[in-house]
């Protein structure tokens, strides 16, 4: 309906064009950066990306500024971040083995590499071995110096969400809750060791998201929460009030 429309839309548009100065140009203000399989999803490689939304969930959950960029944008812009998660991206042309490698060994980058990294070319064409067999030789019991960087090696974990039945006949992929899931906090911590700190350290709880932004003109960070815990089975979005809670970020 034109009146249910215009009451959610129009001033969420009139927000946006009365604080231009800071969207217009803005630049992620992200710590870690998590790899995206987007040439193993499009050859329809079964569960390529299982453990990607399971990290992911983890990272929205915990509260850890990140961003996530496709496989092919690696090579040319995962040295913005200081840590990078690889997720099974078994697809990795030349290019991206050899920057990871002097990102890690030259200019020290953190990289954990989660399951089954690199073994295959860009175009599915497989490699002998891992490139980074060295690495995960080093690395897979605990985080290990390679060169002036360190690498986390872990080579399998609970992926999978489970289903759950909500009505008859439909089913959702539902991760455990911060409470329930032990793996969660130890792969959390494990992240922090290799960050040496977080630059949001918070209170809020696990339904409460984030995300922040560097404006334009280099002098202001946003930090944009977001409360997706909501009254159910409305056709509406009644969200429940949260708060307060504390935050702390490093500029």
């Amino acid at each position: 309906a034109e009146e249910r429309y215009r009451t959610r839309v129009y001033p969420y548009q009139r927000f946006l064009a009365e604080h231009e100065d800071l969207f217009v140009e803005a630049r992620p203000y992200s710590e870690l950066a998590i790899v995206y399989p987007r040439r193993s999803e499009v050859a329809a490689e079964g569960g390529a990306t299982d453990a990607l939304r399971r990290i992911g969930t983890l990272l929205e959950n915990e509260h850890f500024l990140f961003d996530m960029i496709l496989d092919e944008q690696l090579a040319d812009g995962g040295d913005r971040y200081g840590m990078l998660i690889l997720a099974d991206v078994k697809r990795e042309s030349p290019a991206e083995v050899a920057f990871l490698r002097w990102w890690v060994e030259e200019r020290d980058g953190q990289v954990m590499l989660v399951g089954d990294n690199g073994t295959l070319r860009e175009d599915g064409r497989s490699r002998k071995e891992s490139p980074f067999a060295d690495w995960i030789e080093q690395a897979s019991d605990a985080a290990a110096r390679i060169g002036r960087g360190q690498v986390l090696s872990l080579a399998d974990g609970p992926w999978e969400a489970q289903r759950v039945e909500v009505k008859p006949g439909v089913e959702i992929a539902v991760y455990p809750t911060p409470a329930e899931d032990e793996f969660g906090r130890e792969l959390a911590a494990r992240i922090d060791d290799l960050l040496e700190g977080r630059w949001l350290v918070t209170d809020a709880p696990w339904f409460v998201r984030v995300r922040a932004w560097r404006t334009a003109d280099d002098r202001r960070i946003c930090v944009h929460w977001i409360n997706y815990r909501q009254v159910e089975n409305l056709d509406d979005e009644v969200p429940l009030e949260q708060g307060p809670f504390q935050a702390t970020l490093v500029a």
